[in-house]
């Protein structure tokens, strides 16, 4: 499991709707306390997640993390540019208060304060203009709401199991960079925060 920054600027306090199952900490896999996992898992679980954002969605793997690891939500909506990604969404969240939506994150069609919680996940460093798509996360953000940004970072403690994940990220990074498309490094943790 991968190291990743959580920052949970405020806390929205509302009563929502309960989660869909639950995690089980001791369940998770062998190494995840020294990555921070077990940490994380405990924040995310005090989080009340109301109308939630995923941007940056792709398949809808941490909206999925998110139904299972938030203290409760409403709904969410996963936006991305992939309309591959979007179908493979919307077949997994079937029935689900799930909405899958093709948009560019860079100028996303929402009202100004119409999300509970936004978040993106392994996504910062496919960005092209990383400050533009966190300026609207923001703008869409409401007062008082949750922002959640899971990224990896290439410094700092690391397992071994993420020291290879940051080279197989390099090599993709390079071979994707090549082919014209925007992929980054791994970001130093600091580059983050």
């Amino acid at each position: 499991m991968n190291a990743y920054a959580l920052r949970k600027l405020m806390s929205v306090q509302s009563n929502q709707t309960p989660r869909e199952g639950s995690t089980d900490l001791e369940n998770l896999p062998k190494g995840s306390a020294a990555s921070n996992a077990v940490k994380m898992q405990v924040k995310l679980e005090s989080i009340s997640g109301g109308e939630v954002l995923d941007v940056a969605t792709e398949s809808g793997g941490f909206i999925d993390t998110l139904m299972k690891a938030l203290k409760d939500y409403n709904c969410f909506v996963g936006v991305d540019i992939s309309k591959k990604d979007l179908e493979s969404a919307e077949k997994r969240f079937r029935g689900k208060p799930v909405k899958p939506m093709e948009m560019n994150a860079e100028s996303l069609e929402f009202s100004d304060d119409s999300f509970d919680t936004v978040c993106m996940a392994y996504s910062l460093h496919h960005l092209e203009r990383i400050s533009n798509v966190l300026a609207e996360m923001h703008r869409v953000l409401k007062p008082g709401g949750t922002l959640i940004i899971q990224e990896e970072f290439c410094d700092g403690k690391q397992t071994e199991a993420q020291k290879t994940n940051i080279l197989q990220h390099a090599w993709s990074a390079q071979i994707d960079s090549l082919m014209g498309e925007t992929h980054k490094t791994t970001f130093t943790r600091h580059t983050i925060e």
